[in-house]
């Protein structure tokens, strides 16, 4: 059976349909809007709560970074004055051994030696005139020998130990030292890094949560309920999603 193309058309209601498009467009709108208005509550408040995260990851990192410190200054205190007290019974026990030091016997050189001999037997042979004028030699020699005596025990017995000590003294200080400035900057580098780790982590949050509003703004609102596949919100979706970075650092999830 064929359609007459001529035949009059039924009356249609097209002042209806303009009216019900109308009213879908003003409704498509007023979702728009309420949607964005929605998106734009949503990133304000997320911002808040990032820049307060921020504030308190600066304070937390402030008050962990003093406590460190604390504890170096601590550490420092304690190693010097156990230095300070080796270093005390090591100088008590050195002025000890000093005062308990004894000259050792002298050796008299060859030279005096043999005056000594000439005058013994010289002094046997009755030549008294002789025998006086070596003894009144060794009389010169004799202190010279022994102030050199002295001078020598001094050096090896006191004044060389004494002298050494010092030096080893200085030198642990100075290694002490090296060891604690290298703990000290192995400690600010590592509370750097941590501060910039920190600092980045959250610039990235935000940076997430800005573009996760943005593609937000861009999405097409839908006019039916259930939303379809591309809108329905996963379980947990307030405690994973990106837009709600903010609310989740709050509660330490992401610290």
């Amino acid at each position: 059976m064929t359609t007459n193309p001529y035949a009059p058309r039924c009356a249609s209601n097209y002042p209806g349909s303009a009216e019900t498009h109308k009213e879908l467009a003003h409704l498509r709108s007023s979702c728009e809007s309420e949607e964005r208005r929605g998106i734009r509550e949503l990133e304000d408040a997320q911002q808040g709560l990032l820049e307060r995260a921020t504030s308190d990851m600066e304070i937390r990192l402030a008050t962990k970074q003093a406590l460190e410190d604390d504890a170096i200054a601590a550490y420092r205190a304690e190693a010097e004055a156990e230095l300070r007290e080796h270093h005390r019974i090591d100088q008590e026990v050195n002025e000890i051994r000093c005062a308990r030091a004894k000259p050792s016997r002298i050796k008299w050189s060859t030279r005096a030696m043999e005056l000594k001999t000439a005058e013994n037997n010289l002094a046997r042979q009755n030549q008294f005139k002789e025998a006086q004028d070596v003894y009144m030699m060794l009389g010169k020699l004799e202190p010279v020998e022994e102030r050199k005596h002295q001078r020598a025990f001094v050096e090896q017995s006191i004044d060389r130990p004494t002298r050494q000590m010092r030096e080893r003294h200085a030198s642990e200080a100075a290694r002490l030292e090296r060891r604690l400035i290298s703990r000290e900057w192995t400690e600010r580098r590592a509370q750097e890094k941590e501060a910039q780790v920190a600092m980045l982590r959250l610039a990235n949050h935000a940076e997430d949560v800005r573009h996760a509003h943005v593609m937000d703004r861009m999405r097409t609102p839908e006019l039916r309920f259930p939303p379809t596949m591309l809108l329905q919100r996963r379980a947990r979706h307030r405690d994973t999603a990106v837009q709600y970075r903010g609310e989740q650092m709050q509660s330490s999830l992401y610290y």
